[in-house]
């Protein structure tokens, strides 16, 4: 209920403070179906190859990490660990995410930002690996470290990738195309984690697979964006 109180009161605010009225005269332009999908069109022509290469590493490493998060309290109950103090453990993450939301995006000005991604990538992948061999409490908290450390950043990076690499007139419409890729994966991640099974040794090979995706999608990002 209070989750509900704290959506319904940012939904409300958001729209009125970021509201910009309309010059006297011109009418606003509605988003429909067909116009949403010629914009699409347009921005993937003004996609290159280097667009595409970055979209599918960020794609398969979203797959990756929102899968084994997702999936993350399940699994270390699997494991023999209580849910409710493994789900206040988790809950920690959101709380250590903070300093990598910024910190990590200024750094940008000494490391390139493709580096930095690939190394939070790199990172992610060892924090996948390390619930699929937990055993004691001391590995669950070195995963709220490392993951709540580094997964805030991802974001924020990808968006600054973006903007130093893809700049210009069409801009809007190939960050908004890459979107498109990005919310699939977000959802596609839980899905296919489960599909692979929800048991103690399913989850082992999940886990393990999403590190080894996230590691090759480490490569792929700076491999694709390196010049």
């Amino acid at each position: 209920m209070l989750l509900g109180l704290i959506l319904a009161t940012v939904g409300t605010l958001v729209p009125v403070l970021l509201h910009e009225p309309l010059d006297a005269g011109r009418e606003p332009e509605r988003l429909t179906p067909r116009r949403f999908v010629a914009q699409a069109w347009q921005g993937s022509r003004q996609a290159d190859a280097r667009f595409w290469a970055f979209t599918l590493a960020f794609f398969g490493a979203t797959v990756a990490f929102s899968g084994f998060s997702f999936h993350m309290i399940s699994q270390l109950e699997t494991r023999g660990f209580d849910e409710t103090s493994v789900a206040n453990a988790i809950a920690i993450t959101g709380i250590v995410s903070l300093p990598a939301r910024l910190l990590l995006p200024m750094s940008s000005g000494r490391v390139p930002s493709a580096t930095l991604l690939a190394v939070c990538f790199s990172l992610l992948a060892s924090a996948a690996l390390l619930p699929s061999v937990a055993g004691a409490w001391w590995q669950v908290w070195v995963y709220v470290a490392v993951f709540g450390a580094i997964f805030g950043a991802v974001y924020p990076l990808r968006a600054l990738v973006m903007s130093e690499r893809f700049a210009g007139p069409y801009f809007g419409r190939i960050i908004g195309l890459q979107a498109l890729f990005v919310a699939a994966a977000r959802a596609l991640g839980p899905v296919t984690v489960g599909a692979m099974g929800t048991s103690q040794a399913a989850y082992e090979v999940g886990f393990r697979v999403a590190a080894g995706v996230l590691l090759l999608m480490a490569v792929l990002t700076w491999i694709s964006l390196r010049r």
